[in-house]
């Protein structure tokens, strides 16, 4: 079973990603809709449907989003170089991402030893043992 790495969106990368969202669907969404498309890629901290709904009613104000009805949202306008410069951004943070879930995944295969737990320097009585790192060498 491979690790799968998550980014978590906030802010600009947020309102990004549901622009192009809703770019991408055939009618209109939902927020609890939006939220799981969403988080189908990216993690979305905290309360993902109010960080969500900050994000529409900000996009909205821009035009790049419209309201349709209460809870319900579908693409404005945008201009095709803005929504191009978009895709570019994500698509590369996508990439990185996923080069960098290789990379871990990559070296957590070729660590050959578990890392060793941490020693308790203290007695089951509180008092400091220092017989325990006797035999280590200080560097």
């Amino acid at each position: 079973m491979g690790l799968t790495f998550k980014q978590k969106l906030t802010g600009k990368t947020l309102r990004w990603v549901i622009v192009l969202t809703l770019r991408d669907a055939d009618k209109a969404l939902s927020v609890r809709e939006i939220v799981a498309r969403v988080e189908e890629r990216y993690v979305i901290p905290g309360r993902a449907g109010k960080a969500v709904s900050d994000s529409l009613r900000w996009e909205v104000r821009r035009g790049r989003v419209r309201q349709i009805q209460r809870d319900l949202y579908g693409a404005g306008y945008m201009p095709r170089s803005t929504e191009y410069g978009l895709r570019k951004r994500v698509d590369g943070m996508e990439a990185s991402l996923v080069a960098t879930s290789a990379a871990r995944t990559a070296a957590a295969s070729d660590r050959e030893e578990p890392i060793d737990e941490p020693v308790d320097p203290f007695t089951e009585d509180g008092f400091f043992d220092a017989d325990r790192f006797a035999d280590e060498e200080i560097e």
